[in-house]
């Protein structure tokens, strides 16, 4: 078997020239504009934008043509579904009269990093007013930059004197990909598929489920940005739909089994290439899969995951999965060495396995989780992609570009974020 990687680190100074895929985003934060040096005339300031290419497209962003040292706010905005979203920042020109986002930390405003996609993914209060599945739609993003002050910001006024603009299209073009309900799934479930799907294809898919949250939303929103890298991606509910339990407590495992077996038949998915991606919860379940059934499925995709099968929620009495109508083994133990019956033997499994965690996980340990459960997938000799997100949150599965939470780093979750996709892909591999 392939050596096994170890966990790495995503640098954050580098997270924005990192190559990712296709579904493209931008969200920003409510304006507070601040006064501006005043430029000499006779210069042509503008905005210059690089697209980096790769899954979610980053962007390069310099403001070229300034005075040196002469002081300019960037204003953002879009309408997102019908949402207004801004963001701001000010910034202090170099001797050569260049300002680049990846380079240059603001002197004020909505961040306080170098990167070039901060003002794709600051949001101002980290309350999100829109659907996510919303930021995967195509939309157009102004940036201005603007000289002058302001003294009122009521409302968001941005009436400082703008001496460049551009825009850029962000999200992805209608026809990118398609979503369907899939009634015969065997379960709640919604199919993604690429526009450019041939049912000749062979490639690469994936079966998604979310966490505790129960529902198909999350599971949506990661089906709908693989099909906008190219691979078909079945969401899948297994409990807090219409028909199905309320709470994550004996909820069966055969519908997934079933939901397996009808996208394996799918026309345009290779049979051999099906990977289980499941996030916090939905990941005991992903690696559950890859271990019993090896046949079927090739690796697993479980970010903030872990390695054994944990009881219910909020019932931690009770089994949080059955199969065969009887309930499966599972441990309460986050930290210190977890029931045996409950540990997930991942000796059989065939394929990739895509870890990733966040350090300042507030929903449990999924660092310390991470690691116990590496620690037997080396010993097996799996082939292993881990990413430790230094300072991130619990949602590290997001696009590395959408509205941060509150309580959150967003330049971390960011950095993190585009790691753990850069790692997807590699271990998915081309999806055509």
């Amino acid at each position: 078997m392939p050596e096994p990687r170890r966990s790495r680190r995503p640098d954050p100074a580098a997270s924005a020239l990192l190559r990712l895929g296709a579904v493209m985003l931008a969200v920003a934060v409510p304006a507070v504009l601040v006064g501006c040096t005043p430029l000499p005339t006779g210069l042509t300031p503008s905005i210059e934008v690089t697209e980096l290419g790769g899954p979610f497209e980053p962007l390069g962003i310099r403001v070229v043509g300034l005075a040196p040292g002469a002081s300019v706010t960037l204003h953002t905005s879009s309408d997102i579904a019908y949402v207004p979203h801004e963001s701001t920042a000010v910034f202090t020109a170099d001797a050569a009269g260049v300002i680049d986002l990846a380079r240059d930390v603001p002197t004020d405003g909505a961040w306080t990093v170098a990167d070039a996609m901060a003002p794709m993914y600051m949001f101002g209060d980290g309350t999100v007013t829109t659907a996510f599945q919303e930021y995967d739609r195509e939309h157009t993003v102004e940036l201005e930059v603007l000289e002058g002050s302001v003294d009122d910001n009521a409302g968001g006024d941005a009436s400082g004197v703008v001496i460049a603009s551009t825009s850029v299209v962000r999200g992805a073009p209608e026809g990118a990909f398609d979503i369907v309900t899939a009634p015969d799934a065997g379960t709640s479930a919604f199919f993604a598929t690429p526009g450019d799907l041939d049912p000749g294809d062979a490639r690469p898919a994936l079966l998604v489920m979310g966490g505790s949250e129960g529902g198909s939303e999350s599971a949506r929103l990661l089906a709908m940005q693989l099909a906008g890298f190219g691979y078909p991606a079945l969401a899948i509910s297994l409990f807090g739909s219409p028909g199905q339990s309320d709470e994550l407590s004996e909820v069966p495992l055969d519908p997934a089994l079933a939901a397996l077996d009808w996208l394996r038949a799918q026309p345009g998915v290779d049979p051999d290439r099906v990977t289980p991606f499941g996030v916090s919860r939905g990941g005991e379940v992903a690696l559950w899969l890859a271990a019993t059934q090896p046949d079927l499925v090739r690796g697993a995709i479980m970010p903030v995951g872990a390695g054994e099968l944990f009881c219910g929620y909020p019932d931690v009495t009770r089994s949080a999965w059955t199969l065969g109508s009887e309930p499966l083994p599972c441990t309460t133990a986050v930290s210190g060495e977890p029931p045996a019956a409950s540990v997930i033997d991942v000796s059989t499994i065939d394929g990739p396995v895509v870890l990733a965690c966040g350090t300042a996980d507030a929903v449990w340990p999924s660092c310390p989780l991470q690691e116990r459960t590496l620690e037997r997938l080396e010993a097996a000799g799996v082939e292993t992609h881990a990413v430790e997100g230094e300072g991130a949150s619990h949602f590290v599965a997001l696009n590395p570009y959408l509205p941060y939470f509150e309580g959150t780093d967003a330049a971390a979750d960011s950095s993190a974020r585009a790691a753990f996709w850069t790692s997807v892909v590699e271990a998915l591999g081309p999806a055509v």
